[in-house]
């Protein structure tokens, strides 16, 4: 009746059930509609609010621990990104923890595939020692202008570039910039107690995944 542009009578009984019907179908649509809005508006604002709280917290500590500005501006940036790029303030937890293994293997060797084959010593592994690879690994963020590793210091861990820019660096002297998809450090995979040969300084935030010396020989 809508569509007709003015307000049509249904004159038979057939017609007046069919209006009955429609109307019913189309208030239950709209409240299906409005009811998972108020949903997802209630949702968005409770994760907005812990974050708040979380901030709130923060900058608590901050203050009171009287934290010089540059470094707690840092911290802010920090968790500020977190939320821009993972909406949540989880990054550093397993959120898969309660996944069986077989599962969580599953799921870690499809996000990670692409990235851990571009290591030369990995790249012909059986699928079984893949897999196990991917379950060591783990995710930490790193802010601009930060440094890695340092050349000289003995290497414990290498790393995988999920997303961010690295410039390395030998004796002082820019070498080349890395970024998503690359990696770093991976000698001491392979050698014990070796100093690493470069430094490693990122460019600007960075998802990296490592994998330490300790469980790659398990």
């Amino acid at each position: 009746l809508m569509l007709v542009g003015e307000n049509v009578q249904p004159e038979s009984d057939e017609e007046r059930v069919y209006v009955m019907i429609v109307m019913f179908m189309a208030s239950c649509f709209a409240a299906s509609v409005f009811g998972n809005m108020a949903v997802l508006i209630q949702n968005m604002d409770s994760t907005n609010k812990r974050f708040q709280e979380r901030m709130d917290l923060i900058n608590e500590n901050l203050r009171y621990t009287k934290c010089p500005q540059n470094v707690s501006d840092d911290i802010r940036n920090y968790y500020d990104y977190l939320w821009i790029r993972q909406r949540s303030l989880m990054y550093n937890s397993d959120v898969f923890s309660d996944l069986s293994l077989s599962l969580k293997k599953r799921l870690l060797t499809y996000q990670y595939r692409e990235m851990i084959s571009q290591v030369p010593i990995l790249q012909y592994c059986s699928a079984g020692f893949f897999e196990n690879i991917v379950v060591m690994l783990k995710a930490k963020l790193f802010l601009p202008r930060v440094t890695l590793i340092r050349e000289g210091d003995v290497g414990d861990c290498m790393y995988f570039i999920s997303k961010g820019t690295v410039d390395v660096l030998v004796s002082g002297n820019w070498i080349k910039r890395i970024k998503d998809g690359d990696i770093f450090g991976e000698i001491a995979l392979l050698l014990h107690s070796h100093r690493r040969t470069a430094t490693a300084k990122s460019v600007s935030y960075c998802d990296l995944c490592y994998l330490t010396q300790q469980d790659f020989d398990k």
